[in-house]
């Protein structure tokens, strides 16, 4: 579990990496762009499949919240070196669809066990889905987005971030069996 002060050293590295981004910092951003079609093309299609069905606002604010993912996880060699697979997507979307389904009032008490499971404090970047949850209320273009937009970009982002997460787990668990 992260002490206080590491998240809150870690909401700031976030924050640096979202700043660069809205400042338009053209190299960082091209870098992002391009590191993500090379290394993680299905987060890239994702981007290129949001950006062209809105306007041009919503589509630099939806493209600025996936170089922030992708600025916060292409950190960590797992993460540059093992792309999401479609396979992977599916999984972990689906969970990401019975989670809102669930805090939406259906009654899938099946669910309760993995957002229980689902423990923040064990993630490599804990604070990242709070600052995504943000993202959503605070940037304009993405605050007022239609619900279902808004929806649909909601759950690709933590679905996104969810993966990431799986690779970190399952390169942590390779490392540990190899020690």
């Amino acid at each position: 579990m992260k002490t206080r002060q590491e998240q809150i050293r870690e909401m700031t590295e976030i924050g640096e990496i979202a700043d660069r981004i809205l400042d338009r910092d053209k190299e960082y951003t091209d870098i992002l762009l391009d590191e993500t079609a090379l290394m993680q093309p299905l987060m890239g299609s994702s981007m290129m499949y949001f950006a062209e069905d809105m306007e041009a606002a919503e589509a630099a604010a939806v493209v600025s919240l996936f170089m922030v993912v992708w600025g916060v996880y292409r950190r960590y060699d797992a993460c540059r070196n093992n792309q999401v697979t479609k396979e992977q997507f599916a999984a972990e979307q689906e969970k990401t669809f019975s989670m809102f389904n669930f805090l939406a009032g259906e009654d899938d008490t099946s669910m309760f066990d993995i957002i229980a499971r689902d423990d923040f404090s064990n993630r490599c970047v804990a604070t990242l889905p709070a600052f995504i949850h943000q993202c959503f209320k605070k940037w304009p273009p993405l605050s007022t987005m239609g619900i279902q937009q808004n929806a649909l970009v909601n759950m690709s982002v933590k679905t996104f971030i969810d993966c990431f997460e799986l690779i970190l787990r399952e390169e942590r668990s390779i490392s540990r069996k190899t020690a």
